[in-house]
């Protein structure tokens, strides 16, 4: 989300990117539009360009980072990890998305070698620097649940995993 947004909205300096659900606190996933118009999904809701949904499941996120304004402090980070090869796997509806994001980015590598749904391989719908999108096949559609397996290498602690849904998913309108 913008900075700039967020501060004037008075929850600048509560926001953290990442991490697992707390109690008390709301979690947003955003994409540009382009994104989500290249993955076929509507955005639940809009601010200026970027289209945000409400995760239905984060599977991974372990360390919470809080923002740094450019502005006054664009030094890197002090983040130490080390790049590894690890695996993330969970359920979900077949209408889903799966998000895997990066946000260590400047500080090691990021690469998802291995994805499959139910057993078969599958391709990311959108792909970029810091994030992957995957969608079930049509073929998956009827099923009840869906299993996700991904292969990631890249800094275990910064890296999320969640599902989401595109507006009117819940009635089938993809």
């Amino acid at each position: 989300m913008p900075w700039g947004r967020c501060s004037a909205a008075g929850g600048g300096a509560d926001i953290r990117y990442g991490g697992m659900p707390e109690s008390g606190r709301t979690s947003w996933f955003g994409l540009q539009e382009a994104v989500w118009r290249k993955i076929g999904l509507r955005a639940q809701a809009q601010i200026g360009v970027l289209g945000i949904a409400a995760p239905t499941a984060i599977w991974h996120s372990p360390r919470a980072l809080t923002p740094v304004v450019p502005l006054f402090n664009n030094y890197p980070r002090g983040l130490h990890d080390k790049v590894l090869h690890f695996v993330v796997e969970g359920d979900a509806a077949p209408d889903e998305a799966v998000a895997i994001a990066h946000r260590a980015t400047r500080y090691g590598t990021f690469a998802v070698p291995v994805a499959r749904v139910d057993g078969e391989p599958v391709e990311p719908r959108h792909e970029d620097l810091v994030t992957r999108i995957f969608l079930a096949p049509a073929s998956l559609r009827g099923r009840a649940k869906v299993h996700w397996r991904f292969e990631i290498e890249a800094m275990p602690d910064y890296v999320d995993v969640l599902t989401f849904r595109g507006a009117g998913a819940e009635s089938g309108d993809l």
